[in-house]
């Protein structure tokens, strides 16, 4: 049976920063799940079990802070 690769999740409204977040990470053999706004990044955290979640701090529509305490609290 193949093991599972762990799940990262990133999470940046910019375009660029994500594609070059994830050409940065994708050596590390991990699947890679993008999230353009805090509100793809909490479904995304109610569909998949994330090993890692990297959150651009600023600028996103929902807080950061508002999306980590909701994602903490899930």
């Amino acid at each position: 049976m193949a093991e599972r690769r762990p799940m990262l999740l990133i999470v940046d409204d910019e375009p660029n920063n994500l594609h070059a977040m994830k050409r940065i990470l994708e050596p590390m053999e991990v699947d890679i799940v993008e999230a353009a706004s805090g509100q793809e990044a909490l479904r995304a955290v109610l569909h998949h079990d994330f090993f890692m979640i990297l959150m651009d701090l600023s600028k996103i529509p929902l807080s950061s802070m508002t999306t980590s305490a909701a994602i903490v609290h899930f």
